[in-house]
């Protein structure tokens, strides 16, 4: 493994509950409409909006104003282990709003800013870059993990409850730990 391209919406940053807030919603976890695991959730229709009326509300602020996971920083510290910093890119999609990207490298600006020369925005699927030899995704989008494998990369999905590996949602930093370690005993 020489290079971790490591997501940051779900993983680091708490998209989540910032959409919910940005949205006029609770954010309950016991209550997340998309506690579905395996079966998945859909933000459109879970919550009835269209893709533009959802991204409508996902401008620059929202973005540049997101808090941290809260195991972001523990997940951080254990691809640490496995990653020197200069092995790590963040990588992260925006949305259609136009200042979803310049909002995301604010972020990573703020709370991050040791890595701003090291964020890759990519509008493609991350997939394309499945191919870089010896690199290792980690993504808590259960898509892009399968896009990335699909095109022979190595991924880890981090648990969440909206992805497969939901039943290890609350130990999410020792999975991934697990993951990696497998990795590098392949």
């Amino acid at each position: 493994m020489q290079r971790c391209f490591l997501d940051i919406d779900g993983v680091l940053a708490d998209f989540n509950s910032g959409a919910h807030k940005a949205l006029g919603l609770s954010f309950d976890k016991g209550h997340w409409p998309y506690t579905r695991g395996p079966g998945g959730w859909d933000w459109y229709e879970e919550l009835g909006l269209s893709l533009e009326e959802f991204d409508s509300h996902l401008g620059f602020d929202f973005w540049a104003n997101l808090e941290w996971m809260p195991d972001g920083h523990d997940i951080l510290r254990t691809v640490l282990r496995f990653f020197s910093p200069k092995q790590i890119t963040l990588l992260t999609t925006p949305m259609p709003n136009v200042m979803s990207a310049s909002g995301k490298v604010a972020w990573v600006k703020e709370h991050l800013p040791a890595y701003d020369n090291s964020l890759m925005v990519i509008t493609d699927s991350k997939s394309v870059l499945a191919q870089v030899p010896g690199a290792v995704l980690v993504d808590d989008c259960q898509k892009n993990v399968n896009q990335w494998r699909a095109a022979g990369g190595v991924a880890v999905l981090v648990p969440r409850p909206w992805n497969n590996m939901y039943a290890f949602a609350e130990s999410a930093v020792e999975d991934v730990r697990i993951q990696l370690e497998a990795l590098t005993c392949d």
